[in-house]
C-alpha cells in the first residue's frame, strides 16, 4: 500500500466504500448535495522527491485528517466536505509539521519542500497537481585555503512555526570543508527573517573572525520572502579589502561581483 490513512472525528479520508458510511445518502438514487468532494491529489509530475509526502486537510484551522503517501506513481484520493478546505503537502520533514519544524541545535535545514492551496470542494470530483516549493536555501561558500580552521554559521531562525513561518530560535552549524582549489563548506538554511546570520571562523576553539553573511545575502539582494528559495554560492576573499564577494544563485549562470 503507498497511502495510510488516518481518520479524525467523523471524517474518512481514503476508500470510498468506507466514505459512504459517514455520507449515507450519497447514492445514485438520493440528492447529493451532500455528498463529498472526492479530490485526486497528483504527485507523479514531482520528480525526484523525497518520500513520505504528508498530505493534511485543515478546516478553519482544524485538522480533518491526513495521509502519509510512499508511492506517487497514482494519485491519492481524499474525500472532503463540500465547502472550502485548506490542502497542505510537506516533504522532508520528520514527523508531524503541523506542531513546527525545529532543527536542534548542531543541525542544518531539512531539505524540506511544501505546497499549500485552498480549494473550493464545490463539485463532487477534482483533480489537482500540485508542485511542492523549496523552502530552504543551501548555501555554499568558497574560502581561502588555510589549515586547521573550522567555520561555524549562527543565526536567529531555528525552523518554521506550526503556522510555517520562520521560528526565532538560536541556530548554529558546522559543516564539513572540502578541500578543492578553495576551502568549500555549505549549508542548508531555513528562510530568514533578517540578516542576522553569521560565519565565524575559529582555530583550536578561538573564533578569530566572522563575517555577516546575512547582510552580504541583504546587499547582494537574495529574496528571503520568495515563494521558492533559491541555492546560492559565495565565494571570499578576506584577504582583500574591501572584502570582496563573488555570488552565484542555481538560477542564473552569471556571478555577481560585489565589494563589503
Amino acid at each position: 500500500m503507498g497511502i495510510s490513512d488516518t481518520l479524525f472525528g467523523m471524517v474518512v479520508y481514503g476508500a470510498l466504500a468506507v466514505s459512504a458510511l459517514l455520507f449515507p445518502s450519497c447514492t445514485v438514487l438520493e440528492d447529493r448535495s451532500d455528498c463529498p468532494c472526492r479530490v485526486e491529489v497528483d504527485f507523479s509530475s514531482s520528480k525526484d522527491i523525497p518520500l513520505p509526502v504528508r498530505l493534511y486537510a485543515l478546516s478553519e484551522g482544524r485538522l480533518l485528517g491526513k495521509l502519509s503517501i510512499y508511492d506517487i506513481s497514482e494519485p491519492a484520493v481524499m474525500e472532503l466536505p463540500r465547502r472550502g478546505v485548506e490542502l497542505l503537502a510537506v516533504t522532508g520533514a520528520e514527523g508531524d509539521v503541523l506542531s513546527g519544524i525545529l532543527i536542534p541545535h548542531g543541525s542544518e535545514c531539512p531539505k524540506v519542500l511544501w505546497w499549500r492551496e485552498v480549494l473550493e470542494t464545490k463539485e463532487e470530483t477534482m483533480h489537482i497537481s500540485p508542485h511542492l516549493l523549496k523552502q530552504y536555501c543551501r548555501l555554499t561558500m568558497n574560502l581561502p585555503s588555510a589549515p586547521g580552521l573550522q567555520y561555524t554559521f549562527e543565526g536567529s531562525v531555528s525552523g518554521y512555526g506550526s503556522d510555517l513561518e520562520p521560528a526565532t530560535g538560536l541556530f548554529s552549524f558546522t559543516p564539513e570543508v572540502e578541500d578543492v582549489p578553495l576551502k568549500s563548506v555549505s549549508v542548508c538554511l531555513p528562510r530568514q527573517k533578517d540578516a542576522s546570520l553569521m560565519l565565524h571562523v575559529s582555530r583550536n576553539g578561538h573564533i578569530i573572525r566572522s563575517f555577516s553573511v546575512g547582510s552580504y545575502m541583504a546587499a547582494y539582494g537574495y529574496d528571503w520572502d520568495s515563494a521558492e528559495l533559491s541555492d546560492l554560492t559565495l565565494t571570499l576573499d578576506f584577504a582583500s579589502w574591501p572584502l570582496q564577494l563573488s555570488f552565484n544563485t542555481d538560477l542564473e549562470e552569471t556571478g555577481h561581483d560585489l565589494s563589503i
